[in-house]
């Protein structure tokens, strides 16, 4: 089945996690075990911030952060777990306080109760750092999000195994996920950063059948750092959506149209493109799942929490 669906990627990473470094044992997050050591109820959130003092908060995109954080709950299954309180509560942990400078290590830890098979959290390490050399230029700063185990592809399956690493071990291997923050207050993650060789890619893939380009291209233009994109891609998907004849191809522009509507700070016209886009779920014929669950569960909820939060 060919890629429609540009609607939730996630990149994985490895990367040195010097701020999680058994050098660093006594730090504050390591306290008492800190909360890999805390008995946290089944899918109960969790977190400890930092008894440091702290800059004040970074003014970012709300999109920026909901983005993210809808790959994330996709990533780990955390769609069908987490209740819609408890994913809020996460949200907030995760992205509701971003410094608007670099810290000193982690300021924020977080954790989901029993998600591995042995009762252990899920936990993640939230850092902010100054831009590296090989950043893209204009990045003010780096968020990081370290996760407490190791996360390989299962070739076989085609999904993503996770294997909880104990405290103080392999601190290389853990999981790792980065976004860069511009001046213009964008969040965008490293695997949505704008990239020449990806549109070109798709120009390869889809040259036959043009709109199935166009609304992968689209895609790529609302979630990347470069403005200039961003009515490019609304042209894009206007036109799939209007030309195309093939019913499935129409819906992924309408979805794409919610997000760049979100990302326009439009919530009146996310709304309408989201309930359009059920509306010719409905009329295809035997659909394939992933298409129902962007519909009702994933694109529903970030717009359920812009609405929140932007409030």
């Amino acid at each position: 089945m060919k890629k429609i669906l540009g609607f939730l990627v996630i990149v994985i990473i490895s990367g040195s996690c010097s701020s999680l470094s058994s050098n660093n044992n006594q730090q504050w997050f390591w306290e008492n075990g800190g909360l890999e050591a805390a008995r946290i109820p089944k899918n109960t959130v969790a977190s400890l911030n930092s008894p440091n003092t702290l800059p004040p908060e970074q003014d970012l995109s709300l999109f920026g952060k909901l983005n993210w954080f809808n790959n994330l709950l996709s990533f780990f299954d955390l769609h069908d777990k987490l209740s819609y309180p408890q994913k809020l509560k996460l949200f907030d942990s995760l992205f509701a306080y971003v410094p608007a400078a670099p810290v000193n290590g982690i300021y924020r830890v977080v954790g989901i109760g029993e998600y591995f098979g042995n009762n252990k959290p899920l936990v993640f390490y939230v850092t902010y750092i100054a831009p590296p050399d090989d950043s893209p230029p204009g990045t003010v700063g780096v968020l990081g999000i370290v996760g407490n185990f190791l996360a390989i592809r299962n070739t076989q399956t085609g999904l993503t195994d996770f294997t909880y690493l104990e405290r103080g071990s392999y601190y290389r291997l853990y999981w790792t996920n980065i976004g860069f923050a511009f001046p213009d207050n964008l969040l965008v993650r490293r695997s949505d950063l704008y990239s020449p060789d990806r549109i070109e890619q798709y120009l390869e893939e889809y040259g036959d059948t043009p709109y199935l380009f166009n609304v992968n291209a689209a895609d790529c233009f609302i979630n990347d750092q470069i403005k200039e994109n961003d009515q490019c891609a609304f042209d894009l998907l206007t036109e799939a959506y209007e030309n195309s004849t093939e019913p499935t191809v129409r819906l992924t522009a309408q979805l794409n149209l919610f997000k760049y509507y979100l990302y326009m700070d439009n919530f009146k016209e996310a709304e309408a493109a989201l309930l359009l886009s059920a509306e010719l779920l409905n009329e295809i014929e035997n659909p394939d799942p992933s298409f129902r669950r962007v519909v009702y569960t994933e694109a529903a909820t970030m717009l359920r929490m812009y609405r929140d939060r932007e409030s």
